[in-house]
């Protein structure tokens, strides 16, 4: 038996969830527990009902914050880099940067081609692949540019792939949420 399909979002919801943020437009009390000013809960509503009429609107407003959130991402990086290695001396945040510059260079050109490979071959195969070279390329980048030994290394790539795994996923997440606010 197929699980039931989500239900598509309908006016009426709107209208609820319209009422629900901003009561006093209809006639009641203004909530007590949203601590958001009335204009904040109207443009809500006013988003809501955007993205209901045109979906492809909040991802084209999610995708153009894209650039601006992976601007961002370099420094963190860079920080993470210099977590990892905080009682390593002669690097300074300064290199790591450097680092994180060119680590996250060559991951946006191995997506241009990866790009161009997932016409031929789907993206079933590019994503594997993409995750696989970055991973080998941050392996190297640790042996190379830090001299570390092989366990040394593999170990903060594993550490870095968690901690700027969840970094990125909070980004993602606040691309999503500021493409909504932009709508």
């Amino acid at each position: 038996m197929d699980p039931p399909a989500p239900a598509a979002l309908e006016l009426g919801d709107l209208d609820a969830l319209e009422r629900a943020l901003v009561p006093e437009a209809h006639g009641g009390a203004a909530p007590e527990g949203l601590p958001l000013p009335r204009s904040w809960r109207e443009r809500i509503a006013d988003n809501a009902r955007r993205v209901a009429d045109d979906p492809s609107a909040w991802a084209q407003e999610s995708a153009a914050w894209v650039p601006r959130i992976m601007f961002l991402m370099v420094p963190l990086y860079a920080l993470l880099l210099g977590a990892v290695y905080v009682w390593r001396r002669g690097f300074f945040l300064f290199d790591h940067l450097i680092v994180s510059m060119h680590f996250h260079s060559a991951l946006f050109l191995a997506m241009v081609f990866g790009s161009l490979a997932a016409v031929i071959v789907g993206w079933g195969w590019v994503i594997p692949a993409l995750f696989v070279y970055a991973n080998l390329y941050l392996y190297r980048l640790h042996r190379r540019v830090y001299a570390r030994g092989r366990f040394s290394a593999l170990v903060r790539v594993l550490v870095l792939d968690l901690a700027y795994g969840l970094l990125l996923a909070a980004a993602m997440g606040v691309v999503v949420l500021l493409g909504f606010l932009s709508l």
